[in-house]
């Protein structure tokens, strides 16, 4: 994001709770994704993630492939003081060592759409029924990817 119109830059500041936030966070009162909690914001018809859009537009621009970090680790805090550049390596680092990241395996994990008994049941209808990720993902509800995955052991890596 270079410059930032007036008025992008208005209606971000409208949704910014300077005054609430503990440890000098500023809070992003509009909208949050509904999995993860981070603010969203529209910008020239994109949603953007308000941490990212603060930091481009307050900081500087953000190199391909880096995250942008919370020091503060409040998901909905688009200070630009508490925000920093790091690979997506250092970020998942920063994750484990702060204790964030949720290492649960399989229908433990909160954010799980599959079952193990769903994903034996993509091997099979993949090894026996020869049918496509594609297929399988429509009937279950899931997307392409996350069969493919699943089904090569990206993840669900503890079921045979």
């Amino acid at each position: 994001m270079a410059t930032v119109p007036q008025d992008v830059l208005t209606r971000f500041f409208a949704r910014v709770d300077k005054q609430s936030g503990l440890r000098g966070c500023w809070l992003w009162t509009g909208g949050k994704a509904a999995r993860t909690g981070y603010g969203k914001i529209w910008v020239d018809g994109k949603q953007v993630s308000v941490h990212r859009f603060a930091y481009a537009a307050l900081v500087g621009p953000i190199p391909a492939g880096f995250a942008v970090m919370h020091a503060c680790d409040v998901r909905h805090c688009c200070n630009p003081d508490h925000l920093s550049l790091g690979t997506t390596a250092e970020n998942m680092r920063d994750n484990a060592v702060k204790g964030r990241a949720d290492r649960r395996p399989g229908e433990r994990h909160p954010l799980a759409r599959l079952t193990e008994a769903a994903v034996a049941e993509i091997k099979r209808l993949r090894d026996e029924d020869g049918l496509t990720f594609a297929a399988i993902a429509g009937r279950m509800g899931v997307t392409d990817s996350a069969v493919e995955s699943a089904y090569h052991g990206r993840t669900w890596r503890h079921v045979s």
